[in-house]
């Protein structure tokens, strides 16, 4: 579980390994250092051993939790709306500034682990 940071916005994935059993779904913990507030819009991706490649489960969607200028949030992704299963994910983030409606920056999460 590391933290990325692309313009003084950070994500990080609570944990290495949620459990379909005992977690509810995925955990993502945000830092917003910038003068204003984010709309952040996102895309889960699951990566397929045989391709070597990552594969879209759901488009880029709003999210509806916006980050406000100097917060830091946490939100749950569940397993039920947004993901396919046991397999290793990662989420691919687009930040928007929400006055000026310019993308600010995009990034993924570090990889994580649904079991």
């Amino acid at each position: 579980m590391s933290s990325k940071t692309v313009n003084n916005i950070s994500v990080n994935p609570i944990k290495d390994n949620f459990f379909l059993q005992t977690d509810q779904g995925v955990t993502i913990s945000f830092s917003n250092r910038e003068k204003f507030n984010i709309d952040p819009k996102l895309r889960v991706e699951k990566y397929n051993s045989n391709t070597k490649k990552w594969v879209p489960v759901k488009g880029l969607i709003d999210d509806e939790s916006g980050l406000i200028a100097g917060g830091n949030e946490k939100t749950t992704y569940y397993f039920k709306y947004w993901f396919s299963g046991i397999g290793t994910y990662r989420i691919y983030f687009e930040f928007w500034n929400s006055s000026t409606r310019k993308k600010a920056s995009s990034l993924t999460t570090s990889t994580f682990f649904i079991k």
